[in-house]
């Protein structure tokens, strides 16, 4: 995140320190995450709950977002408690798509990258997952990228979680 803050700060001409920056930015995301009308892409919590229900998966958030953002959004739609870790980008060294998110995440899990599975909504991040070694599966969502924006970098392309299911998740390791 503090290369986004130093983004804003250098085009904007802010002036504002980077740890002000930071400050507002994890307010403003946060203050997001708490709007009413904010929700969930269709399918993501049916599949939360589905993949948790079956106790054969480990589940986690791997964002590049602060944690307190991270805990308020899995607060606010309920799931807290179906997810065995929440990691953020504040944890690590690098950002997306380096995949150091990733790789904190498996090794708290203590699951080897190549038995995880990253679901994603952007190029860099499934650049990450790639690199940490992980199968990934790109979610469009057309309001930022195109289905043509990510290439031939996942493993399985769907268009909304609606279509990801366990069988979908099985058929990466066979």
């Amino acid at each position: 995140m503090s290369g986004v803050v130093e983004v804003l700060r250098t085009e904007f001409q802010l002036p504002i320190s980077q740890d002000e920056g930071s400050k507002k930015l994890t307010q403003k995301i946060v203050e997001g995450y708490n709007n009413p009308s904010l929700q969930l892409f269709p399918g993501t919590a049916d599949l939360i709950k589905a993949l948790h229900k079956t106790n054969e998966y480990k589940l986690a958030i791997a964002s590049s977002s602060p944690k307190v953002a991270i805990k308020t959004m899995a607060k606010h739609f309920e799931l807290e408690e179906l997810f065995d870790v929440l990691v953020s980008g504040e944890e690590v060294k690098n950002g997306k798509p380096a995949p150091d998110v990733f790789l904190r995440t498996a090794a708290v899990l203590n699951v080897a990258p190549t038995n995880c599975v990253v679901l994603e909504d952007a190029p860099n991040g499934i650049r990450a997952a790639k690199a940490a070694g992980m199968k990934a599966i790109t979610v469009v969502n057309k309001t930022f990228y195109k289905s043509e924006d990510f290439g031939n970098l996942s493993d399985v392309l769907v268009h909304s979680l609606e279509e990801v299911d366990a069988n979908v998740v099985e058929k990466l390791f066979s």
